[in-house]
C-alpha cells in the first residue's frame, strides 16, 4: 500500500498546531508510517507523533518527544533541505502496531509541543516547519476465500501431474 507523497511547508506555528494524515488500511497488516521533516532555526523544535484508530476520539503516542532537525545547521550533519526523494537524515519511520491493521480509519498526527522561538528564546511567529515524503506501507492480507482457492489450485495442479 502506498500513500501519495505530499510536501507541506507552514509558518506561524503555536504549540498544539499539527500536521495530520488520515488513511484506510482495510485489508492490510504490518502498517508503517514514515516522513521527512525539517524546520527553520525559529520553527518549533519539539513535536509529538500520535495515532488514532477511533476517528480522533483518543490518540496513542508513537513518539513523545520528536525533535525536528534544522536543515544545514552546524553540527546537524545535514545540508540544505530539498523536496526530491527521501532524505535519510530527516526521515522518521514508525511501525503502527496491530491497532492499525485492517482499520477503516487511521489518523497519524505530528503536533508541535512548543512555540517556535528565536535565538533569544522569544516567540517567533514566522518559524517554519516542513514535511515531505509521507509514506504508508503495509502488507496485503488475502481474503480467506482467496487462500483456499490458492490451496485448491495447488491440489488440482498436483492431481493433474499424477
Amino acid at each position: 500500500m502506498l500513500f501519495r507523497s505530499y510536501s507541506f511547508s507552514s509558518n506561524v506555528w503555536k504549540a498544539g498546531d499539527y500536521y495530520q494524515a488520515k488513511f484506510d488500511t482495510t485489508g492490510y497488516s504490518g502498517i508503517s508510517f514514515s516522513f521527512d521533516m525539517t524546520r527553520s532555526s525559529t520553527g518549533p523544535a519539539t513535536w509529538i507523533i500520535e495515532m488514532s484508530t477511533n476517528g480522533g476520539a483518543s490518540f496513542s503516542t508513537l513518539n513523545a518527544s520528536y525533535t525536528a532537525i534544522v536543515a544545514g545547521a552546524t553540527g546537524s550533519g545535514t545540508s540544505a533541505w530539498t523536496s526530491g526523494g527521501v532524505q535519510s537524515a530527516f526521515n522518521s519511520s514508525y511501525n503502527l502496531g496491530a491497532a492499525a491493521d485492517n482499520a477503516s480509519e487511521v489518523i497519524v498526527r505530528i503536533r508541535a509541543l512548543v512555540d517556535p522561538v528565536n535565538s533569544s528564546n522569544v516567540y517567533q511567529a514566522g518559524g517554519t516547519a516542513r514535511i515531505d515524503n509521507i509514506l504508508v506501507n503495509g502488507t496485503l492480507v488475502p481474503a480467506p476465500g482467496a487462500v483456499a482457492l490458492v490451496g485448491l489450485a495447488g491440489l488440482m495442479a498436483r492431481r493433474r501431474r499424477g
